[in-house]
């Protein structure tokens, strides 16, 4: 492993690193064809965070459809955001606020 995969393991514990790991791969399971993809309109994955992220505080610990933590949830959504956002500047084609 390198030297930033250790960093990162330091920093965020095993178990929640599996469980990002985990809901990545069910969301792969569902979707065969996109691997990894941020194709999506922005606006799916705000609505992703936001369901995801009203029922964790409304006390949900796992997640009935798929039996994941919902914030899992709400970080896989960011990650495809963060991904968006990143092609974009890549491409020059950043948004200011």
């Amino acid at each position: 492993m390198d030297w930033a995969g250790e960093k990162v393991q330091r920093i965020i514990p095993d178990r929640v690193l599996r469980a990002i790991d985990d809901a990545l791969s069910v969301g792969l399971r569902k979707h065969p064809e996109a691997e990894w993809s941020s194709d999506l309109e922005r606006i799916e994955y705000y609505g992703k965070v936001g369901r995801h992220l009203l029922a964790y505080m409304g006390g949900e610990l796992i997640d009935p459809d798929d039996g994941h933590h919902p914030l899992t949830g709400v970080i896989v959504a960011c990650c495809h955001l963060i991904d968006k956002d990143l092609k974009e500047v890549d491409n020059g084609k950043h948004r200011t606020i």
